[in-house]
Order: structure tokens, then C-alpha cells, then sequence
């Protein structure tokens, strides 16, 4: 005697991963914790064969699951390995408890991947010896384009040498040192205005090279010469 099974009696075949996912869903949503738990888990098992999709909402539902039971640490191997595998992945608020959705908020920021770029500086460019600022009468800042600074310069070195040059013709004008009295005194005060005005002048001629092999020197230009009301203006960082 033959026996034969009919395709009902035959032993029925899984399902597919899809509709696991969606009998585990059911199941969780009707409070049947522990046989969600399992159903996932058994998703899990499938490994590389479940679909994406899949296994995505398994960890979700997984993490979730294990959160409400056993707290944040139980939770943090699915919910990061969810994130590990899409940093922009984002739990269904209708479907998950508010508290569990932020909770997996709170981990994007620390395991989504950042795009940091480093800029290098470029390395600093010197220019050419600024001999021409040894020249008096401004003539480095005539041929490098500033010529309000080149004006500043020559005219002050020019007024301070005239100054110098007519206080001491008044010098030379009188014949010795006045004994005394007010002739004195103002023999005294031409000597005075004419060494002041030979001081400034050394000053002039010496201060634009020091400003200008003081920017050549450094990355960034440490001062700068411009023309300012009643003479030269000197900025910058010393």
C-alpha cells in the first residue's frame, strides 16, 4: 500500500524574511514581547542573505525591544550597528516609543561620519631685499606704488635738512659765543633747534628702512609708513 501526502499535509515552507519582519511587528505591537524578540532574532540568524531593508528595521525593532527591557546599554549594539550601517537612518516616531526615537537621536551625532578637511597655509612668500629703502627722499615706496607714503617721507626728510640747514647758517652768523645776557640765550636756543633738527632728520632717513626690512622679515608686514596730518604715521605691530 502506497502512501501519499497531499501539498496541505506537506511541511509548509518559511516564510519570507519580509513577512517575518511583518509577523514580528505584529506581534510586538500586540504586546507579545517575547515572541517579537525571538522572531527578530531568528532574522538576525539569517545573516548575509537578509535583505537590507530587512535588517534594518530588525535592529530598529531589536534596539527598541531591548531598551524597554533591559535599558540604554542593552540596546546600544543594535541601535549603533543600525547607524554604522546608515548614519541617516531614522526610527518612525508612530511605530516607537518618543523616549527610544530620541535616545537613538542622541547617538547620531557621535557615530555619524564627519568630513573633516585640512587646509594647509601656503608657505610664506619673501620678496626681494628692499634695498631701495636705504635711499633717502622716499624712493622705495615711488617705484612699489605708494606714493603718498613716498611723499610723506621725502617731503619730512627735506623740511627737517632745510630747518638744520638755516639754523645753523644763524649759528655761523654770529661770530663766537655771546658773553652773556640775552644774546646768550638765544645763541643757545639756535644751538639747541639745530641739533634737534639734525636729530629728526637722522631719525627720517632711518626709520623706513627699519620699517621696511622689519615687513620683509616677517611673514605678515609688521608696520607701515603712511601720510598722516603734519608728517609720517608709523603702524603696525612691534
Amino acid at each position: 500500500m502506497l502512501l501519499s501526502l497531499s501539498p496541505r499535509a506537506s511541511a509548509q515552507e518559511p516564510a519570507e524574511p519580509a513577512q517575518q519582519l511583518d509577523d514580528a511587528r505584529r506581534a510586538y505591537a500586540e504586546g507579545r514581547v517575547a515572541e517579537a524578540r525571538a522572531m527578530l532574532h531568528a532574522l538576525l540568524a539569517i545573516g548575509p542573505d537578509l535583505p537590507r531593508p530587512v535588517r534594518l528595521e530588525t535592529l530598529a525593532y531589536l534596539g527598541d525591544i531591548l531598551y524597554s527591557e533591559q535599558g540604554k546599554s542593552a540596546a546600544d549594539t543594535f541601535f549603533i550597528a543600525l547607524l554604522d550601517e546608515d548614519p541617516d537612518y531614522r526610527m518612525d516616531p508612530l511605530e516607537h516609543p518618543d523616549e527610544v526615537v530620541r535616545y537613538f537621536d542622541s547617538l547620531r551625532p557621535v557615530r555619524k561620519p564627519l568630513d573633516v578637511v585640512v587646509v594647509k597655509p601656503p608657505p610664506p612668500v619673501r620678496g626681494p631685499f628692499p634695498y631701495l629703502a636705504l635711499a633717502p627722499g622716499g624712493l622705495y615706496y615711488f617705484v612699489h606704488g605708494e606714493p603718498g607714503a613716498g611723499l610723506a617721507v621725502a617731503g619730512t626728510q627735506v623740511a627737517l635738512l632745510v630747518t638744520n640747514l638755516v639754523l645753523y647758517q644763524q649759528i655761523r652768523a654770529i661770530e663766537g659765543v655771546p658773553g652773556g645776557g640775552a644774546e646768550e640765550e638765544e645763541w643757545r636756543q639756535l644751538e639747541l633747534a639745530t641739533n634737534l633738527a639734525a636729530g629728526a632728520l637722522y631719525v627720517s632717513l632711518v626709520v623706513p628702512p627699519v620699517v621696511e626690512l622689519g615687513r620683509w622679515g616677517s611673514v605678515a608686514p609688521a608696520a607701515r609708513v603712511t601720510l598722516a596730518p603734519g608728517g609720517l604715521s608709523i603702524s603696525g605691530t612691534f
